[in-house]
């Protein structure tokens, strides 16, 4: 699995926290950021829905929020993402209010919060469950996820071939430096690459483009590199 690191545009973890304490939110925040996890604020349940995604790997959620049941919420959120979720409690016992019995320890972190035990509790939540393998490339409108074949653009599901899949991942793994055309061959193709043109490369760029530009024609994500190849342009400018 490719190394995760901290700056937009490269593979990150995306975690929503619905907490309502503000200063508290706000520590959260940058304990997070500062271990490369972009995080996704709400400081309510309503808010907490309008901001969940499929983009989603992790919720940290106050169980003392105001304006509903922290546990009947979650329940809810199984029944549309299957998302693992980390609760913030200032109870010695948590208990689920919804069943009425206890949390396992995994479940919760008891405030006030160490936020080093806090960070490596989301990692281990994480590593426990599927989400592990879809850390995903993150930049601009878009959201790759390699391992678990997922492609978004601007939340919205981008159905790509496994020969796009393939030179796709090629592109975005270089980190905006230019791959040859016969990189390219090899990465898609593989062992049938002696026997492919490039003709077949550019076919399936074509084929590419008009799924991830907004502007087929006039490419700013998947740039031609000319006399090389090609290379990926994350942030479109």
């Amino acid at each position: 699995m490719k190394k995760m690191i901290t700056k937009e545009g490269r593979f990150m973890r995306r975690v929503l926290v619905i907490e309502a304490d503000r200063g508290l939110h706000l520590m959260i925040r940058e304990a997070l950021e500062q271990e490369g996890w972009h995080v996704v604020s709400a400081y309510s349940l309503r808010e907490g829905d309008l901001r969940l995604s499929a983009l989603i790997d992790l919720v940290l959620l106050d169980v003392h929020v105001t304006d509903g049941n922290a546990y009947v919420w979650r329940e809810r959120l199984r029944e549309r993402l299957d998302l693992p979720v980390l609760f913030l409690t200032s109870c010695e016992l948590a208990v689920n209010e919804a069943t009425g019995e206890p949390l396992a320890g995994d479940d919760y972190l008891m405030k006030p919060l160490a936020f080093n035990v806090l960070c490596a509790r989301a990692r281990a939540v994480l590593r426990t469950s599927r989400h592990e393998e879809g850390i995903v490339w993150g930049g601009g409108p878009f959201r790759f996820s390699f391992s678990t074949m997922r492609y978004y653009k601007y939340g919205r599901p981008l159905r790509l071939s496994l020969n796009e899949q393939k030179l796709l991942k090629s592109l975005v793994c270089a980190e905006g430096k230019s791959v040859s055309y016969e990189t390219l061959l090899q990465d898609v193709w593989g062992d049938q690459s002696a026997h492919v043109g490039r003709s077949a490369l550019t076919a399936t760029m074509k084929r590419l483009r008009m799924k991830i530009e907004d502007v087929p024609s006039h490419p700013e994500y998947l740039q031609t590199v000319y006399g090389i190849g090609y290379r990926w342009n994350g942030d479109g400018s």
